[in-house]
């Protein structure tokens, strides 16, 4: 795993709210199917000039192993 690689997960990890678990999507990618998630949208972070795609794991959608997109005013 490359040093940016690590940054922006770190980077995705900090901007999550209390109880609540982000991550990029090279993770949400490997656990596709295994736990449900919602698509959060993209989120600009410190020291990258592209957004990143964030997920919230284990979510509660009503669906296992959904993975939803993004709701209006969600951060990002």
């Amino acid at each position: 795993m490359t040093n940016d690689m690590m940054n922006v997960r770190s980077l995705v990890e900090k901007s999550a709210d209390d109880r609540q678990i982000l991550v990029d999507n090279a993770v949400a990618q490997s656990v596709r199917g295994k736990i449900s998630m919602v698509a959060l949208g993209a989120r600009q972070l410190k020291g990258f000039d592209e957004q990143i795609s964030a997920y919230e794991l284990g979510a509660r959608s009503g669906r296992p192993n959904a993975v939803h997109e993004p709701n209006e005013g969600s951060k990002g």
